[in-house]
C-alpha cells in the first residue's frame, strides 16, 4: 500500500510540474500511478491535498555550492546561481515557482527554499569579501539582491525556457559592495 502511494506521489509531482497543478485532473494521476481513482482519494481525499503532501514531503533544497578560491565574488555569486539552477532544475522547483501565487500550501516551502539560497549567498559574501567591509546591511542587502534576481531568473527560466544572464547583476553587487567588479581581493 505504501508503496502506490509513493506512485500517486511520483506521478502527481511529474504531471503537475509539466502541465500545472490546476490543469492536471485526478484521473491522469490515477493513469500515470497505475492505481484506481479510489485509491488515490483514499490517500489524498482532495487534490489540494496531494499538492500539500508534495510541498511537505518533496521539499526542494538548494544545494550547497562550493566558493571559487580567489576572491573573486562575481564567480562565487555565479556558481551558487549555476548550482541552484542545474542541480535544482526539479519538478518541485518547477511547482513551487509556478503554483504558489494560487495555492498557499506551497508558500512555506518556497520561503524556506528561498532562505536556503540567501544563506548561500550570504556565506558567499563574508568568505570572500573580508569581514567589517562593508557593513552588515550592505552585505544583507547585497545578498537579498542577488537571492531576487536568482529567483527571478529561475522564474524566467520555468516560464520561458529561456535563461537569464546573472554576470551583470553580479558585477553590479560586486562593484556596489567593494567598488570594482573584479575581485574582492584585488
Amino acid at each position: 500500500m505504501a508503496r502506490a502511494r509513493e506512485r500517486i506521489l511520483d506521478a502527481a509531482e511529474d504531471l503537475f510540474a509539466d502541465q500545472g497543478f490546476d490543469a492536471t485532473p485526478t484521473a491522469a494521476v490515477a493513469a500515470q500511478a497505475e492505481v484506481p481513482k479510489g485509491l488515490v482519494f483514499h490517500y489524498f481525499p482532495r487534490k489540494v491535498d496531494l499538492l500539500a503532501a508534495l510541498a511537505r514531503e518533496r521539499p526542494p533544497s538548494a544545494a550547497s555550492a562550493e566558493i571559487p578560491g580567489g576572491g573573486d565574488l562575481v564567480a562565487a555569486l555565479l556558481a551558487v546561481a549555476h548550482r541552484f539552477q542545474s542541480g535544482q532544475d526539479g519538478p518541485m522547483q518547477r511547482i513551487l515557482l509556478r503554483d504558489c501565487v494560487r495555492h498557499p500550501d506551497l508558500r512555506a516551502a518556497l520561503d524556506r527554499l528561498y532562505q536556503q539560497v540567501l544563506d548561500q549567498i550570504r556565506e558567499v559574501i563574508d568568505h570572500v569579501i573580508p569581514h567589517g567591509h562593508p557593513d552588515h546591511e550592505a552585505r544583507q542587502a547585497a545578498a537579498v539582491t542577488f537571492a531576487a534576481a536568482l529567483m527571478h531568473a529561475t522564474h524566467h527560466h520555468h516560464l520561458t525556457g529561456s535563461r537569464f544572464d546573472l554576470s551583470p547583476v553580479a558585477a553590479t553587487i560586486c562593484t556596489g559592495l567593494i567598488g570594482h567588479p573584479a575581485t574582492a581581493s584585488g
